[in-house]
């Protein structure tokens, strides 16, 4: 291999340095240490750590947020079906309170009647006692006699009524309500 070598013409050149343009650079101290690269990789890491810690911040604040608006639009939607609910018992409330009102005056009707039955003497005081606490103005009473009144009670609140309210005109029967 060698005598083949020797024997033909050397197709090797000669290598020369590249030309190499620009300023130079000059070394500063020694060069580079471990120290200087420690500091350096310290540094990288602490400002990947930054980096990733406020994109990591901001995408959690941003799930967060979406988290929250979700929530508002549940809570604003039953808010809505609750108030949806509420209104079909307002509306059994009102119809509720308009019967109980009307049971209580029938329980006050069946009351009196039982009193003026049992005892007339009772309900004349109790009319007395109630036209007496009239203002003035009122003293114009009206009165309505039922078929039920009995005919002693009937009498008797004419002329102690008629005298208590100081009536210009003649009373007929039972108080019913002050005329205006």
């Amino acid at each position: 291999m060698s005598n083949k070598v020797a024997g033909e013409a050397n197709p090797v050149a000669r290598w020369d340095l590249p030309a190499v343009e620009g300023p130079l650079v000059q070394r500063r101290g020694a060069g580079v240490n471990v120290m200087h690269l420690e500091a350096v990789e310290r540094d990288a890491w602490e400002q990947g750590l930054a980096s990733g810690e406020a994109e990591g911040l901001r995408r959690a604040e941003a799930a967060f947020a979406k988290r929250i608006n979700e929530l508002d639009v549940k809570f604003a939607a039953l808010d809505a079906i609750l108030g949806t609910l509420a209104k079909p018992l307002e509306q059994l409330d009102a119809a509720i309170e308009q019967e109980l009102t009307k049971l209580a005056l029938i329980i006050a009707k069946h009351l009196v009647r039982r009193e003026l039955r049992l005892d007339p003497a009772q309900v004349i005081g109790i009319i007395r006692h109630t036209v007496g606490l009239l203002p003035v103005a009122a003293r114009d009473l009206k009165y309505i006699c039922t078929p039920t009144t009995p005919p002693s009670c009937a009498r008797s609140s004419r002329s102690r009524v008629a005298s208590r309210s100081g009536c210009s005109r003649k009373i007929r029967c039972w108080l019913v309500a002050a005329a205006a």
